[in-house]
């Protein structure tokens, strides 16, 4: 997991390939931290694909059709800034 300076905050190599990254994500200090409130800078939000369950700190893509331009615009954002 990176920031927005592409910084490295967390690095998890203890899983087998196979294994969903919302589980790895689960199982990682990273996610108990963020469970509690911390970040690592201010408003750090995680963006995850739609595998993973939305929260206060953890957001997917919105995956019914967006409905409107800005729900087209956020999922092009999600897409772009999640995969640099």
């Amino acid at each position: 997991m990176c920031g927005p300076d592409r910084r490295f905050y967390c690095v998890n190599a203890n899983w087998p390939g196979a294994t969903h990254d919302a589980r790895v994500l689960r199982n990682t200090f990273i996610c108990q931290n963020f469970e509690n409130g911390w970040r690592p800078f201010p408003n750090a939000v995680v963006l995850g694909d739609s595998g993973y369950g939305a929260s206060n700190w953890l957001i997917p893509p919105i995956l019914e059709n967006p409905n409107s331009e800005d729900e087209r615009r956020f999922n092009r954002s999600h897409k772009r800034t999640k995969n640099y």
